[in-house]
């Protein structure tokens, strides 16, 4: 499931079938690269509570379902859970994601987890991608080195691989001789969008009625 679907959904639970509350947002643990647990906001106003990921029974297109209302924890009842929501919150989506030698990659739009709360996919758009692309890229777990408060860092050959799906795809203007696919689209990006005093080129003067 992707996690720009979980906010907003009823948390269910199997035993009465009634509704506990909705889910807020998820909490990210950076070190196991996984969701911990969900930020559950109670009815009426009554505040909120921490759903631990594997307290869930399951996640659907129309409810998280779980057994029963006793597996919502206070805030702080777990200080692990504690320390992700406060302390360690990593925000994931609009983080920048840049490879180990600091080239820009692009941001995180949203990202898949399985039932259990493992991340199996940042969809990253913007940045570098975009200019490729013009589309969301799937960057894989195994390509994700950390997740941080200020950045993703994903490998090396991230970079390499979402140039060859895009030579894949087929290119007008491929790249010069002897230059990185990558470094050659960003170049002609900041020809077409710069002008030669490195400012942004004004709009087209629209035609102007005859008095």
């Amino acid at each position: 499931m992707r996690s720009q679907h979980l906010p907003g959904l009823p948390v269910l639970t199997l035993d009465q079938g009634a509704t506990i509350g909705h889910v807020r947002r998820c909490i990210v643990d950076p070190e196991r690269k996984r969701v911990a647990a969900l930020l559950i906001a109670l009815p009426r106003f009554w505040g909120r509570r921490l759903l631990p990921m594997q307290s869930v029974h399951a996640m659907g297109s129309h409810a998280v379902t779980v057994p029963s209302a006793d597996v919502l924890l206070p805030l702080r009842h777990d200080e692990k859970l504690a320390a992700l929501l406060y302390e360690k919150r990593i925000p994931l989506i609009g983080s920048p994601v840049v490879t180990a030698s600091g080239e820009l990659v692009g941001t995180v739009r949203d990202f898949q987890l399985d039932q259990t709360g493992v991340i199996s996919f940042l969809y990253v758009t913007g940045g570098l991608w975009r200019a490729l692309s013009g589309r969301e890229a799937r960057v894989p777990a195994s390509e994700l080195m950390a997740l941080g408060k200020d950045a993703v860092i994903v490998t090396e050959e991230t970079l390499d691989r979402l140039a060859r799906e895009r030579e894949a795809t087929g290119s007008n203007e491929p790249p010069t001789d002897g230059e990185a696919p990558w470094k050659a689209v960003a170049g002609r990006v900041r020809r077409r969008w710069l002008s030669p005093s490195g400012q942004a080129p004004p709009p087209a003067e629209q035609d102007q009625k005859p008095s």
